[in-house]
């Protein structure tokens, strides 16, 4: 990693000047126009040469310094369709139309820090080749989060214009090291991920008569509470796996607002 001892005062608050208007700047995934196009224009700055897009917007290229192994340095790119609410003087005020609703875009999974990190590696090792010898093969991707990103970089063809790597590296934030630490480890360090939607077909009648119904709200949280015990009890205890149900949908009937406000 590369810290700020490693970098003078001004290349270091050029990277918080970065990081600051990626955050204030995020885009969802498959949509990562401008962020690739930042980045590209950073890599120029720094003089290294690469491929964009591949993948979506996703960018590679090859920095070469004579016989070594092949390193992998790999940065996401896209942000999640949430509305930021930290206060901070950088804050996403983006909004986008997302399924036919307008949605809050925000780098809520440290993304933002990634690409600045990744940024500033490529960097230091570009302006100290005295130090190192190999090449290093950088990857920004796209749709990370939906888990589309680097399925459609391996399908254009990324192996086919660059070398396959001796060693990957990739790097996320983590809330619970303090600030300025560092945590390494070998093999996986995060679980992949899948989404799946599921679409329960019920009857709904009038809430005063529920005899009538297959009610979907009753329904929906039978399946949340049985889709618990896939883990519990189908999976061994010494494979870790999470099911997390990330949104529910049942009913049509709007809250009134004195309710909403009631419920908050």
């Amino acid at each position: 990693m590369v810290s700020a001892q490693t970098l003078s005062s001004a290349e270091y608050q050029k990277l918080i000047s970065l990081y600051q208007h990626l955050h204030a700047n995020p885009e969802l995934s498959l949509q990562e126009v401008e962020t690739s196009t930042l980045l590209t224009r950073e890599l120029d700055r720094i003089g290294l040469s690469y491929r964009h897009p591949i993948g979506g917007h996703g960018i590679a290229g090859l920095l070469e310094n004579g016989d070594g192994p092949i390193l992998l340095l790999r940065t996401d790119m896209d942000a999640l369709p949430l509305e930021e609410k930290t206060g901070a003087a950088y804050a996403s005020t983006v909004h986008v139309e997302k399924e036919g609703k307008m949605t809050g875009v925000m780098h809520a999974c440290g993304h933002d820090l990634h690409m600045t990190v990744w940024l500033g590696t490529l960097q230091y090792l570009a302006s100290h080749k005295n130090t190192w010898k190999g090449k290093i093969l950088f990857v920004a991707q796209s749709a990370e989060e939906t888990g589309q990103g680097a399925k459609l970089m391996l399908e254009d063809g990324l192996y086919s214009h660059f070398p396959r790597p001796d060693l990957a590296l990739a790097w996320h934030t983590s809330a619970e090291l303090p600030s300025t630490t560092v945590g390494l480890c070998t093999g996986w360090a995060m679980a992949n991920v899948d989404m799946l939607s599921m679409l329960a077909r019920v009857i709904a009648v009038h809430g005063a008569s529920p005899h009538l119904a297959i009610d979907p709200v009753v329904t929906a949280a039978r399946i949340i509470v049985d889709l618990q015990t896939i883990v519990s009890r189908e999976r061994s205890p010494f494979e870790p796996a999470v099911i997390t149900v990330g949104a529910i949908h049942g009913g049509t009937v709007e809250i009134s607002s004195r309710m909403r406000s009631g419920l908050n």
